[in-house]
């Protein structure tokens, strides 16, 4: 089966030979065999010869092969059984994941009637949606979360491995089918939030109905992210979350507002929680707690790597919160009061942090929300106010000083990255309606006040964010100079 694999491509011009294959691989040779070892390396061997040919090849032996991978699904869950005309071995469930998947591409990509692809859907999901229904019935169910855990996670992942057949928006009849089993595993994360398996299996399942459901999942989003952040314990539990956010922001943008709107603050809280209190201090007693952090290069080196390692997940969502127009989440009665210390937060990450790239995508979101805001035709224009005298008293003066010293290379690649996202944020600072105290508010006090003679006609006459970057490259090497 290995050497099938490997010469797949001989198997759609030969047609008669596939048949065999399949009828070996599926058979008491292959999927049936005595030996466990045998039947768990031909669930993967299976997968990769259906993905390998492709279904124009696949086309005729669908119903045959989805029949015959469904009776092995749902056999008994003995060691073995007897059915009236032979004896059926059970599949370990892991190895089960590849059948479903299987199935899902059989069903999404050899071109099935829609009717057809549903009635099998349908046909697969069912048994499984009632054992699961069965197992949240278990008056043992929280009892013993790390054994009933388990067994729900993997009939999550086995619904997530049956969606990846429909890459794009399936018919609306099989998304029927998959809305009412993502119902079904809202239900599992609710009566079983505490076990970790649950939680990472559920954020990959919502990965994927994000994909297969398009903004049909979106009314569902804010129950499950509420849920998921309640229990947010691990940084595991954070990157799961922020893969959320990320996915949530980059596919649906604006529409993604108002369960950004219920999400974001909570997700901050619970990244700086998770850090040590040397580097966090999280005031008790409210649930929009500010976001206080302190600067984690005061911390021992290998302290410093833990932080950032979580921090950055905070620091992503917020960036792709603004890169991906769902910015008006910030600017709602629920997040607007936390602006002050997100906008504190980002800062601290543009100017203190030592990864770069997280210096560059904090120093982003400020170029990004001054272009955004820079109009003022947002309704709340005291917050806009607030946002631009803090770029003008604390963002600009500190990006300065980073930018200007020693230790910040501008011909180093990623310093250089850093350089001309400031730059841009200066470009964009000067253009907005706010340009006027430019000239008042940056170029004299900020970059004069450092030295009367630094020329500073390249500020005052920057055409784009390039200019501006060759005008801080410029006034570093001439205060270098002195």
């Amino acid at each position: 089966y290995d050497l099938a694999v490997r010469y797949s491509l001989l198997l759609k011009e030969m047609p008669e030979l596939l048949s065999s294959l399949l009828g070996a691989l599926t058979g008491n040779r292959g999927l049936q065999h005595p030996h466990p070892r045998v039947r768990s390396r031909c669930c993967y061997f299976l997968l990769r010869i259906v993905k390998s040919v492709g279904g124009k090849a696949m086309r005729p032996y669908v119903e045959a092969v989805v029949e015959g991978i469904q009776s092995l699904l749902f056999a008994p869950a003995s060691s073995s059984c007897v059915t009236s005309t032979r004896e059926v071995f059970p599949i370990p469930p892991n190895d089960a994941l590849y059948l479903f998947e299987t199935t899902g591409i059989l069903l999404g990509t050899t071109g099935l009637d829609v009717d057809l692809q549903q009635r099998c859907a349908t046909a697969v999901l069912t048994p499984h949606i009632r054992s699961i229904e069965n197992i949240l019935s278990s008056p043992d169910l929280t009892n013993d979360v790390e054994h009933y855990g388990e067994q729900l996670s993997v009939s999550i992942s086995a619904i997530a491995q049956l969606s990846k057949g429909w890459q794009n928006h399936p018919p609306s009849e099989v998304q029927t089918v998959l809305a009412a089993a993502v119902d079904v595993c809202r239900n599992v994360l609710v009566a079983l939030p505490s076990s970790p398996l649950v939680r990472n299996r559920t954020a990959v399942l919502l990965q994927r109905m994000m994909i297969c459901l398009g903004e049909a999942i979106l009314p569902t989003m804010p129950d499950f992210l509420t849920t998921l952040l309640s229990h947010c314990t691990t940084e595991d539990d954070v990157l799961d979350i922020s893969q959320l956010i990320l996915q949530l922001c980059i596919k649906f943008k604006e529409n993604a507002v108002p369960t950004m709107d219920v999400s974001i603050l909570p997700f901050l809280q619970k990244v700086l929680s998770i850090q040590v209190a040397e580097t966090v201090v999280v005031p008790s007693g409210k649930e929009d707690s500010n976001l206080n952090v302190h600067n984690v290069s005061t911390l021992p080196p290998h302290l410093t790597t833990q932080q950032l390692s979580i921090r950055k997940h905070a620091f992503a969502c917020l960036h792709h919160i603004v890169a991906h127009n769902v910015t008006a989440a910030l600017l709602s009665e629920r997040n607007i009061g936390s602006m002050p210390d997100i906008l504190k937060f980002m800062n601290d990450g543009a100017i203190t942090a030592p990864d770069l790239v997280m210096k560059k995508s904090c120093t982003s979101f400020f170029s990004l929300l001054i272009q955004q805001w820079g109009d003022s035709n947002t309704s709340q224009g005291q917050a806009v106010n607030g946002f631009f005298d803090f770029v003008h008293n604390v963002f600009v003066p500190g990006m300065l000083d980073c930018v200007l010293s020693n230790s910040f290379n501008a011909k180093d690649a990623l310093h250089s990255r850093v350089l001309s996202e400031f730059g841009n944020a200066l470009w964009f600072l000067k253009q907005s309606a706010h340009g006027n105290d430019f000239n008042t508010r940056v170029v004299e006090p900020l970059i004069l006040g450092r030295s009367n003679g630094v020329d500073v006609t390249g500020f005052r006459n920057a055409s784009c964010g390039k200019d501006m970057e060759s005008s801080v490259k410029a006034l570093k090497e001439a205060l270098n100079k002195k």
